[in-house]
């Protein structure tokens, strides 16, 4: 597990690749979903839809995760490796305001 909501949760998934010449490389990606303790009604799977539908229609951009498979419950997309907005929101206010340009913090 990554991280949780009030209603969702993302998990780690990794895959091992053999890359040829006897190398493997590890991939990295994220499920995220509704939360197996919620029950699941029609405006949480109408939320899961709204945000997979942003996800793939803002996927070209660099700052935007690339999204690999969606269903009515969960989501399936790239790895971050810098870690979730959430926390580096607060590590910027936490060290008195971020260093990023303002085209990163958008």
């Amino acid at each position: 597990m990554i991280n949780k909501g009030g209603s969702r949760i993302a998990f780690e998934m990794k895959q091992h690749l053999n890359t040829g010449g006897g190398s493997i490389e590890e991939a990295k990606f994220v499920y995220k979903t509704i939360k197996y303790s919620n029950e699941v009604d029609m405006h949480m799977v109408e939320q899961q839809r709204k945000d997979a539908l942003v996800m793939e229609r803002t996927t070209k951009s660099r700052f935007i995760p690339e999204l690999y498979g969606y269903c009515s419950v969960g989501v399936m997309m790239d790895f971050m490796p810098e870690g979730n907005m959430h926390d580096y929101i607060k590590g910027a206010r936490l060290s008195g305001g971020s260093t990023l340009p303002a085209v990163d913090k958008l």
